[in-house]
């Protein structure tokens, strides 16, 4: 017997050999319809979609939604599913996104996909915020939260912070943030339970009269960035001003002793002073352009009011 071939497919299974084994036995897919009314009667049911988004994620070439259905056409996803890969046009995916947001899960309502702004993509486009703590030894996730895609981000540290204290047991943890850490709800929630904090903040208009009171009193800099042994002591980087203040907390009729340390960046003051150069010759230069435009218009008023 001879056997033709008559048409040959090829498609490529890469990631999803493992991705989707893994989804199966958490079940992501059952769990996502049985949190939707309409999405598991549909003829792709919302969990199968949201499966598949996830395993478009998890591949080495992530694709637009607008072109999930072509993806699926070549990773074996129409085997896998028994399903066709046009009906993952965008039209399914949108309805499927749109569905997952408005449910709850143990009474608690699940984190909605909405419009937010990361500061690096467009705020046009719908999103979800997850909150990740991993292992600093090889970056293994210890614990996550979902959030609204518009969640403040001053809003998940303590939130980080009790789940390290719960789940890894760590007591007076280290936790250092950039400037949405400090923040008064924050610092309190931190002290009360003794954890050490350190971030950057602005300087603020009470900040500044700090600042200036402490120069006024003579207070000096001190440097920060001390020279490496063996090594000839150099002008330094880096100075600070240091200041003690107190933060009040009236639920608990008590307070917490903070350090405030004012740094000075001889790279920066140097930037700033060349920049600031740059600045008065430009207005001199205005001043001046201005200046002569003046006197041309003066000496016109004169002839012709001489004439």
């Amino acid at each position: 017997m001879q056997i033709e071939v008559v048409e040959s497919v090829t498609k490529t299974i890469g990631s999803l050999a493992l991705a989707y084994p893994y989804l199966r036995r958490l079940g992501a897919a059952d769990i996502i319809d049985a949190l939707t009314t309409k999405g598991k009667e549909r003829h792709v049911s919302t969990g199968q979609v949201i499966e598949i988004l996830v395993l478009n994620r998890l591949s080495l070439r992530p694709t637009p939604i607008s072109k999930i259905d072509a993806w699926a056409q070549t990773q074996a996803v129409e085997e896998v599913y028994s399903l066709a890969a046009n009906a993952l046009n965008d039209d399914r995916i949108g309805r499927a996104l749109d569905e997952v947001p408005a449910q709850t899960m143990n009474g608690q309502p699940v984190a909605k996909i909405t419009y937010g702004f990361t500061g690096k993509e467009d705020p046009t486009r719908k999103q979800l915020t997850i909150s990740l703590s991993v292992a600093a030894d090889g970056g293994i996730p210890a614990w996550y939260r979902l959030a609204d895609g518009n969640a403040a981000d001053t809003r998940v540290y303590l939130a980080h912070l009790t789940a390290v204290r719960e789940r890894l047991q760590l007591d007076k943890p280290l936790v250092v943030g950039d400037s949405k850490l400090i923040t008064r709800a924050n610092m309190l929630g931190f002290c009360r339970v003794g954890a050490r904090f350190i971030g950057p903040t602005s300087l603020k208009e009470t900040d500044r009269l700090s600042l200036r009171r402490l120069w006024e009193a003579g207070e000096s800099l001190h440097r920060l960035d001390e020279p490496a042994d063996g090594q000839e002591p150099s002008v330094g980087r880096y100075w600070g001003l240091e200041q003690r203040e107190v933060l009040p907390d009236p639920e608990q009729a008590t307070q917490y002793a903070l350090r405030r340390l004012f740094v000075q960046s001889l790279d920066d003051r140097k930037a700033a002073r060349h920049q600031r150069a740059k600045d008065l010759v430009r207005a001199r230069y205005a001043l001046w352009t201005i200046k002569g435009r003046l006197e041309r218009v003066l000496s016109l008023v004169v002839r012709s009011t001489a004439d």
